[in-house]
């Protein structure tokens, strides 16, 4: 069952501020044609006579349409929960990439194999 939450218009559209992740969707957004949001959330965490930590943690959003999005859930290994939308930049990087090299390799599939007559397997 997919994980679902409203975003408003204009909720995390912004860019994150770190390259890659914002390259890797917009070629989401240009080869899918469908609206995929990156929302950042940081978060602070105090410790006992220590310094407090500060942590960025992204969530990759889908446009089901109507203005609900799938949050899309990311698997990691050590972690006691099932559900974890919140994860590192480098994870969504990742997940991008290999989407669009499956959502590739699916479009080739689809495409008529054209023969090779002898003849031109020589050139």
């Amino acid at each position: 069952m997919p994980m679902c939450t409203y975003l408003n218009d204009n909720e995390h559209l912004t860019p994150t501020g770190i390259t890659a992740l914002d390259e890797v969707l917009t070629d989401m957004r240009k080869e899918t044609g469908e609206d995929w949001r990156v929302g950042a959330h940081t978060y602070e965490f105090h410790r006992w006579f220590r310094k407090p930590v500060r942590r960025t943690w992204y969530a990759l959003y889908r446009n089901m349409g109507m203005g609900e999005f799938q949050c899309i859930n990311f698997y990691r290994d050590g972690t006691d929960w099932s559900i974890n939308p919140d994860v590192t930049a480098e994870l969504i990087v990742a997940y991008c990439y290999g989407y669009l090299g499956g959502r590739h390799c699916a479009l080739l599939q689809r495409q008529p194999i054209k023969p090779i007559k002898p003849s031109e397997a020589t050139k």
